[in-house]
């Protein structure tokens, strides 16, 4: 099958100039004539105009091309190319002509003729109040990096689908790029709503690339729920982390930051479920946790408690020792000197918005304040950025088998369904698997 193309036209600037046709793929052999109903094209290469009409080249069931396009109100709109290459070509060049002047037209609204450096600082401007501080400087900051230096200057009512593939094209990374493309859709779509944009967000913003969840099965197989091993955190990551929080948290908040993380590192509790738990959970005589609630909070609605995850309560183990070796049951003893036993074990130092509410320590703001630096200055200690906190947990899980604990047991300590979806998960780690079975010989 034919490699996918994507022809961006004339230079940004020149729409409505006429651009040559892309050189199709030839894999019908020269001699043969792809007009021809029999001439044996299994292809579904994909060509593209700068305003987004795509032509799909005939496949073995059809020999025609296929022309398909979003107009300005969101419609997806069909239409036969014909069985030439030059005949489609054409036909999606005047489409491609209709949509420009469409675009230019920016709906006939004052603000479609305004530059997007206007259009930008408007949207920011009227979202303002309700972001956080940091929220807000966030979206300013990737707009400021990638969008309004190439852009800026540019008729917001001329903005199109190209312009904003090039732009979400540009980050380095997926995780930068998923953030760039959740920031550029919101503005799409508060800009369509006050007439800056000629189309809506469906019609301007690309699909996104259809990746995997992080990347599980492209390593091992078939098996879906397969932890990658390069997003498993190692016991010198996870200390690496421990010792940046503390160094965040200060002589104030340190131990008990470090203690966040030698918890959820050596226990593998969730994020919510540690930030629910209470003194009276830990059992430091019998080495164990009882994991009984969790914290969750969703859009519009304060922070509460639940049952953890799929209502699985339980106990895990609450070892001695952290994963990487240091001594975790003393400063816990000492850390919980003084606490009632119904507590929050990690409480916000910041006070509740609402009366009577109690102190929970909500993720958005753990993230942002304590996380997000101490994962910047543990990158030389091994811990790399794009690993979330639940990469503690993935831990927690591939450290006890490959220290021989069995699937049973781990699956028990982090209360899986089942230990099948422990072994699917992690079988990757379970080191000693050739010494084992010798020792069996």
């Amino acid at each position: 099958m034919g490699a996918a193309q994507t022809h961006t036209g004339p230079s940004r600037g020149h729409r409505g100039t006429p651009f040559a046709p892309p050189d199709g793929p030839t894999e019908a052999g020269p001699d043969q004539d792809d007009s021809a109903p029999g001439s044996g094209l299994t292809l579904s290469t994909v060509e593209e105009t700068p305003y987004g009409v795509a032509l799909y080249w005939p496949s073995g069931k059809s020999p025609y091309f296929r022309l398909t396009w979003v107009t300005a109100d969101g419609q997806r709109k069909y239409r036969s190319g014909g069985r030439t290459h030059d005949y489609a070509w054409g036909r999606a060049c005047q489409l491609d002509d209709e949509l420009a002047a469409a675009d230019a037209a920016g709906r006939g609204s004052p603000n479609a003729a305004k530059t997007i450096n206007e259009l930008t600082a408007a949207w920011l401007a009227a979202l303002k109040p309700s972001w956080s501080d940091r929220y807000n400087q966030d979206q300013g900051d990737r707009i400021a990096k990638w969008v309004t230096p190439g852009y800026g200057h540019l008729p917001a009512g001329q903005l199109n689908r190209e312009d904003v593939r090039i732009i979400l094209a540009a980050p380095p990374s997926r995780k930068v790029t998923e953030h760039l493309r959740a920031t550029v859709g919101g503005l799409l779509s508060w800009a369509y709503d006050d007439d800056w944009t000629s189309g809506p967000r469906s019609a301007l913003l690309p699909k996104a690339p259809n990746t995997a969840k992080r990347a599980r099965g492209q390593v091992h197989g078939e098996n879906r729920l397969h932890i990658n091993t390069t997003l498993i955190p190692g016991p010198d990551a996870c200390r690496a982390l421990a010792e940046a929080m503390r160094d965040v948290g200060g002589k104030k908040y340190g131990l008990k930051y470090w203690l966040m993380e030698a918890i959820a590192a050596s226990t593998g509790v969730r994020q919510g479920e540690l930030f629910a738990l209470r003194p009276s959970d830990a059992d430091l005589g019998s080495e164990s946790l009882q994991v009984l609630r969790q914290l969750i909070r969703s859009k519009g609605v304060p922070p509460h408690e639940t049952l953890p995850k799929w209502g699985r309560t339980g106990t895990t183990f609450l070892p001695s020792r952290t994963i990487w070796g240091a001594d975790l049951h003393g400063p816990l003893e000492k850390y919980m000197a003084g606490m009632g036993p119904g507590d929050l074990l990690f409480p916000t130092a910041r006070k509740p918005r609402t009366p009577g509410q109690r102190p929970w320590m909500v993720a958005s703001n753990f993230d942002s304040r304590v996380l997000k630096p101490a994962r910047d200055w543990a990158r030389s200690g091994g811990w790399d950025e794009a690993w979330s906190w639940h990469a503690n947990r993935h831990a927690f899980c591939s450290d006890l088998l490959a220290r021989g604990a069995t699937a049973a047991d781990v699956c028990l300590a982090a209360r899986h369904k089942d230990p099948s979806v422990t072994l699917g998960m992690y079988y990757s780690a379970t080191a000693g698997s050739l010494a084992r079975l010798s020792a069996l010989a």
